[in-house]
């Protein structure tokens, strides 16, 4: 999460809360200021629009899934799914961002090319990852019939859109368990015996035998 280091920080922190309580079109550069405990006049000579202050945030989001994907070392399905629990997690720090992220790529052009850079990276390193899976024998090879870059993108797409497809449906609560499930259910009908044995190390598949 953010880290309150400056005053442009300051402004950031205060935005995004705000942006999570009411939706990014619903809050003002005063309503920021005011939070912010500073004037408009002041908060606009750090960001002189609510573009360049979104802009700001998108950039802080990018820096902190650096690191979600292809860690050094050998990662196991346990890297996995700790990645997607960071992800979960960093979701509800910027949860307007998903909420409202067909609005902001459209009225934004330059966040949408941002996006699609950042978006198009964390697929092709779910790739890759999937890749070393089935190299290190914990994802079995695909058939004929499945295509596991498609595989990918469904759990890239599950991951995005969590949030607001609870908003508009709620079949299932919004929990890390619930979410969890859901990526599971796509990845271990693909998984060999050790990617088997892997996922029963985790600590969902502990909890959920504790119940």
């Amino acid at each position: 999460m953010l880290s309150v280091h400056s005053t442009k920080d300051k402004i950031l922190f205060t935005a995004i809360g705000l942006f999570n309580q009411k939706g990014y079109k619903n809050v003002s550069i005063k309503e920021i200021a005011d939070a912010a405990g500073m004037s408009p006049g002041n908060l606009t000579y750090h960001y002189n629009t609510k573009e360049s202050l979104i802009g700001a945030i998108y950039e802080a989001m990018r820096d902190e899934t650096e690191a979600f994907v292809l860690p050094p070392g050998a990662p196991t399905l346990l890297h996995f799914e700790k990645m997607y629990m960071n992800f979960y997690h960093f979701q509800h720090q910027y949860s307007f961002f998903f909420t409202d992220l067909l609005e902001i790529v459209q009225q934004y052009p330059e966040i949408r090319k941002m996006n699609e850079v950042r978006s198009a990276k964390f697929i092709a390193d779910g790739n890759k990852l999937f890749d070393y899976y089935i190299r290190t024998d914990r994802i079995k090879p695909p058939p004929d019939s499945v295509s596991y870059a498609r595989l990918t993108h469904t759990i890239w797409m599950m991951g995005l859109f969590w949030i607001s497809q609870n908003k508009i449906v709620n079949i299932y609560d919004d929990t890390l368990e619930n979410y969890l499930t859901h990526l599971w259910n796509i990845v271990l009908p693909h998984t060999t015996e050790l990617g088997k044995s892997e996922y029963a190390t985790s600590k969902f598949y502990k909890k959920a035998l504790d119940k």
